[in-house]
């Protein structure tokens, strides 16, 4: 029973460390635009550590002959250490430190156990039903960010041109945020036309940052960006707007490069509209490529204290 279990574990573990390096080395494509692939791609972790708990045990644990739960002890501890660490190094290469990250690595080497160890057939039915229930709970929990992210691409696909609906609490993940909250909360300001809208909390510093990235690139059959915005600020405010196409991200997303205007709000709802030949012609010396729109940003700079905004939905119009 070990043996094929065994067998079966390495053959796991040699084709996700076979598909790990494909990604890698060879995929040539920026994942980070696609979601349901980022996430996919973070279940990498679970597959990494399936394949370095099989080491431990050929090279290790398997000599050691301890019981079962100091072996899940064991590996819960090494895969919190060195999951932590991994996440701290990652820091110094521009990425963001990542608990959940760390849970899938605990995940993988639970996986790992399961496989690869001889112990384990120590237990009693009872126990080993609870074991195998709980890695497959955590391991659920692991895949439902990846769910959610794929039924709102989804989603996504279907409201098109609308880019943001604000339908659901799951658009929020469309948004990279940086010193930014961003939440669905109903619209108490008494327009007609949404009940809910997104509510933007500008946050103290340099800049305040949210990007939309996740959308249908193609917006060459379109004529407008419109939304509204919902300033209930006692003075009158302003945001900043920026779009690119994906070769200004090869050209150092250089300034003249791409379209950029300082939104000014009134007090109460403002109806925006941005033409989008305003944007094609943006970029200097060349036409923005209204076929490979990258990415919408949305910020303030030197933001002295908290602020918000109320989105309504973002469509294109012809």
């Amino acid at each position: 029973m070990f043996n094929k279990r065994n067998k079966i574990g390495s053959i796991l573990a040699l084709l996700g460390g076979s598909i790990t390096i494909y990604f890698v080395f060879f995929f040539n494509i920026d994942i980070s635009r696609y979601r349901s692939l980022h996430e996919l791609w973070n279940l990498g972790h679970i597959f990494l550590f399936i394949v370095i708990t099989l080491y431990t045990y050929k090279y290790y644990l398997n000599n050691l002959k301890l019981p079962a739960y100091s072996e899940i002890l064991f590996i819960v501890i090494f895969a919190l250490v060195v999951g932590l660490f991994i996440e701290y190094v990652q820091t110094f290469t521009g990425r963001n430190y990542s608990y959940f990250d760390v849970l899938l690595d605990v995940i993988g080497g639970l996986i790992g156990f399961i496989l690869f160890s001889k112990s384990i057939s120590d237990f009693n039915l009872v126990q080993k039903l609870l074991t195998y229930s709980s890695i497959l709970t955590l391991l659920s929990l692991s895949l439902y960010p990846m769910v959610i992210v794929v039924l709102d691409d989804f989603n996504q696909r279907e409201d098109f041109p609308i880019l943001v609906k604000n339908k659901s609490v799951f658009e929020v993940t469309r948004f990279k945020k940086s010193n930014m909250n961003i939440e669905l909360v109903n619209n108490i300001y008494n327009q007609d036309k949404e009940t809910k809208v997104l509510k933007f909390t500008f946050k103290p510093g340099n800049y305040s940052t949210a990007i939309l990235g996740t959308f249908e690139t193609d917006w060459s059959e379109y004529g407008s960006l419109v939304f509204s915005v919902y300033n209930d600020n006692e003075t009158p405010s302003s945001f900043v707007i920026r779009i690119h196409d994906s070769k200004h991200e090869k050209v150092d997303y250089a300034y003249r490069d791409r379209f950029n205007k300082i939104i000014k709000l009134k007090n109460g709802w403002n109806e925006i509209i941005i033409s989008l030949s305003d944007v094609k012609n943006a970029p200097v010396n060349r036409y923005m490529n209204m076929k490979k729109i990258s990415q919408l940003i949305i910020f303030k700079s030197n933001v002295k204290k908290e602020q918000q905004l109320y989105f309504g939905k973002m469509r294109l119009v012809k």
